[in-house]
């Protein structure tokens, strides 16, 4: 919390080759970008090693002899996953306020939560997708896979731009990535379009939703052999 303060409302300004970048719509963009990722960090870093672990001690059996399936199991854990990740979301929100306060747009504080309700979509994508990594991969293989993942959704559009100018092996290494990832840098797109009160556009959101929907599936399908 301490450091997106720091990094969102300090005295120097922002440059990007040389050229100051003061103002609050772009400022906002930057620290919504900053919270979204940490989101998904957090997302992460509370997930990974929640199934893997559980398996990996072999304490399982104590959960089937109380007639508990494993579809059960897992979206439990997964969504135990969840609700740590939301509350470390919640705190993150607080700084956004913060934020507005010392930049003048109080006015703007209404919108902190359905923001924040946005945001959570990121969560429960890089969540899931932790969780259900964990299923085949140790914990920190699960958490590296993730980070790969979640890092590419986050620069979606920047690695989809990229494809464009690429061409052979390379155009369809990342055209494989980006039908893998989830589109996060939409979300965190329609973020900042919500806190600036502009129209939004609810794909990027489905899509990530959508996307989230399918791989919760493995959750329900994949039956551990270790239990």
């Amino acid at each position: 919390m301490l450091l997106l303060l720091l990094m969102s409302t300090g005295q120097a300004s922002i440059s990007i080759d040389g050229e100051a970048i003061t103002g609050f719509p772009r400022v906002l963009g930057l620290m919504l970008t900053l919270m979204n990722a940490l989101i998904c960090l957090l997302a992460i870093g509370l997930s990974c090693a929640t199934i893997a672990n559980e398996y990996k001690r072999g304490s399982a059996h104590l959960v089937w002899v109380r007639n508990i399936s494993q579809p059960t199991y897992h979206i439990g854990l997964t969504l135990g996953n969840c609700l740590a990740s939301v509350l470390a979301s919640g705190l993150l929100h607080l700084v956004l306020a913060i934020f507005l306060i010392l930049q003048g747009q109080a006015d703007l504080l209404p919108r902190v939560l359905p923001a924040f309700g946005l945001s959570l979509i990121s969560l429960l994508a890089s969540a899931t997708l932790t969780s259900v990594l964990g299923l085949f991969l140790p914990p920190l293989a699960g958490a590296i896979t993730a980070l790969l993942l979640i890092g590419a959704g986050l620069a979606h559009q920047t690695l989809e731009t990229l494809s464009f100018f690429s061409d052979g092996s390379s155009s369809r290494l990342l055209r494989l990535i980006l039908s893998l990832a989830p589109n996060l840098s939409g979300v965190t797109r329609q973020i900042h379009q919500l806190m600036l009160g502009r129209e939004l556009d609810p794909f990027p959101l489905i899509q990530v939703l959508f996307w989230t929907y399918l791989i919760s599936w493995v959750l329900l399908l994949y039956r551990k052999k270790a239990a």
